[in-house]
């Protein structure tokens, strides 16, 4: 029979600690919201950043001049624009600038070749370039320093697997706790890697694996 934890009261559940969710969560708590993720994995190397970004959708205007709409229309016709909902993307392009800027104070490099933002791939000729560059190999890393500084509380290991609702809304969550899987994968990973001969990359070698892609 299952075990069932004593229940974690918040004022805001964030489900997954991906960089969506790190960001969302650390508005929260700047709201003054009591605000707990809980992350399936480990919010430090998780979600579609794991592994690191180096480019995300940005709207500059030193770069990109006035016109915004210029932008959004490259972004909807980019390989992903298909997905996008167009009201959402203006939305995200309106806020870009300011979450680059953010995420250069908490200690993501947005600007690794300079003193300004730089774009760069993924452009037809003649086309606005609409990508920043940047060097994201430690971004879930800062972004989870960065919301624990803030206040929020990180439930990692905690995959939500339903969810709570009374009189017609949501009211709450149910999460598995995979500590004990988590703490038995970690006893043996070290001998799989040397078993399976895998490259663990440092910090230190990632930033100059980063330099050495940019041609710097």
């Amino acid at each position: 029979m299952l075990k069932f934890n004593a229940p974690i009261t918040t004022d805001v559940l964030v489900v997954g600690g991906g960089i969506g969710g790190l960001c969302a969560a650390i508005a929260s708590v700047r709201e003054g919201a009591k605000t707990l993720v809980a992350e399936k994995s480990d919010t430090r190397r998780s979600g579609s950043g794991a592994t690191g970004n180096d480019h995300f959708a940005c709207y500059y205007p030193k770069q990109h001049g006035n016109d915004i709409g210029v932008i959004l229309k490259e972004l909807r016709q980019s390989l992903v624009g298909a997905y996008h909902d167009e009201k959402l993307s203006l939305r995200f392009l309106e806020e870009s600038l300011h979450v680059a800027d953010l995420w250069h104070e908490w200690g993501i490099n947005m600007k690794p070749f300079g003193d300004d933002y730089e774009f760069m791939g993924h452009a037809y000729p003649g086309r606005p370039r609409i990508w920043l560059k940047y060097d994201g190999h430690n971004q879930k890393q800062v972004l989870t320093r960065q919301a624990r500084k803030e206040g929020v509380e990180i439930l990692n290991h905690h995959p939500v697997v339903d969810l709570v609702v009374a009189d017609g809304e949501i009211a709450g969550a149910l999460a598995l706790m995979l500590f004990v899987i988590v703490v038995l994968i970690s006893m043996v990973l070290p001998e799989l890697i040397k078993l399976w001969g895998l490259n663990v990359q440092t910090d230190a070698e990632a930033k100059k694996n980063f330099a050495l892609q940019s041609g710097r």
